[in-house]
């Protein structure tokens, strides 16, 4: 799945989260499969060390902004 640029971008400004660990989460979660438990165990080195919360975060974020306003 091709990450939406616009979904992407309004993610990673209302966030104050490192736009590198917002776009290494979304492609871990979209592109590659993985499960928000794998990346905070696995991963950290991706996340620059975000937790599942965090993570969760960053995924409902994205749909929710991809799904409102650019489907």
């Amino acid at each position: 799945m091709e990450l939406n640029e616009k979904s992407y971008r309004l993610t990673t400004e209302q966030l104050s989260i490192s736009s590198n660990a917002i776009k290494s989460t979304l492609d871990l979660i979209f592109n590659q499969g993985c499960t928000i438990p794998f990346i905070a165990r696995y991963r950290k080195d991706s996340t620059n060390g975000l937790d599942e919360i965090e993570i969760a975060k960053i995924k409902k974020h994205y749909e929710d902004i991809d799904f409102y306003f650019f489907d």
